[in-house]
């Protein structure tokens, strides 16, 4: 999944395979990440999710199993805060649809449930900078990098 240029609608993302969103600064990404967490956790298989969005995920993924990476402690934050932020904001407005209007389709039970359950565990979600990832990486799999236990990098 790739988008490159905010200024256009977003094209179809398949969300059953990893991807990488790049733009320019100010350009919408915190957004476009936020609705696509959103979706993945309520189990949709695409963006922008549609009526002809396919079965969900019979499983969805959880706030552990979504790596969200970015580049400086600071921006690592504010996504955090934006992704805690929107799922409340799905909870209490009963839609996915950021800009709520009538025809906004409410929440399935099943979504509700999802998104309360990603709101309980929102603190063991995956979302950290490169290094920090690479960090974790590293000392979770010390033994199958070759480095002795001792060595293994500190948690920042």
């Amino acid at each position: 999944m790739s988008a490159s240029t905010a200024n256009s609608s977003p094209p179809f993302l398949d969300l059953t395979r990893p991807g990488i969103i790049e733009a320019s600064a100010g350009t919408g990404k915190t957004y476009t990440i936020a609705e696509i967490y959103l979706a993945l956790l309520c189990g949709k298989k695409r963006y922008p999710a549609t009526a002809d969005s396919g079965t969900p995920f019979e499983t969805p993924p959880s706030v552990r199993e979504i790596l969200v990476v970015t580049f400086t402690e600071a921006a690592t934050a504010e996504l955090s805060a934006r992704l805690k932020k929107r799922i409340r904001q799905a909870l209490q407005t009963g839609t996915l649809d950021a800009k709520k209007t009538d025809q906004s389709p409410p929440l399935s039970p099943r979504e509700h449930t999802l998104l309360r359950l990603a709101d309980a565990e929102f603190d063991e979600a995956a979302i950290s900078t490169i290094h920090g990832f690479c960090t974790r990486m590293l000392r979770d799999f010390s033994f199958d990098c070759g480095l002795p236990p001792a060595l293994a990098p500190a948690e920042n």
